[in-house]
């Protein structure tokens, strides 16, 4: 737990000075970048890393516990997708994210994380279903980013908090 700790410490405090001098959009965005990046490079990269390790292309071995956790992390994920997909996080949304986070600590049960990571499909699911706003916001996040990706870079600076 002190790895996690020490890595994950320079960007929370680098979040909480954003919105200590308000502005709080910005450090949502750099938490977010910051998952972003750790779930990209770092977990994607793994099995390559093993591979190259081997000498042979090869899939990295996890035993039944790993798959419950990257199921249970992915299902998260989606959940934590669905209530950001507007660039907004309520109180309610934060505390129900929390809530789940640290009640699922309590009982590492096979069935209980099966159980917890199906509850943050349904949900992220939900919240994708039901909100057009989130919806057009997770295609507007999409659609930018493939758009940016194909033209001539252009330098732009983060909105103005209002």
């Amino acid at each position: 737990w002190v790895a996690p700790l020490a890595s994950e410490a320079p960007e929370i405090w680098v979040c909480a000075l954003f919105a200590l001098r308000g502005r709080q959009t910005a450090g949502l965005g750099a938490l977010v970048s910051s998952m972003v990046n750790q779930w990209t490079l770092l977990v994607g990269s793994l099995p390559l890393v093993y591979s190259i390790g081997l000498g042979y292309p090869g899939t990295l071995p996890v035993d039944g516990r790993q798959a419950e956790e990257l199921f249970l992390t992915a299902a998260q994920a989606i959940f934590a997708v669905g209530l950001l997909a507007d660039l907004r996080l309520s109180i309610k949304g934060s505390a129900i994210l929390f809530g789940l986070f640290s009640t699922q600590l309590l009982l590492p049960l096979p069935y209980v994380r099966s159980a917890y990571a199906i509850a943050y499909l349904v949900m992220g699911s939900i919240l994708l279903a039901t909100d057009g706003q989130r919806r057009r916001g997770l295609v507007g996040l999409w659609t930018n980013t493939w758009m940016k990706s194909e033209s001539p870079a252009k330098e732009e600076s983060l909105p103005e908090e209002e």
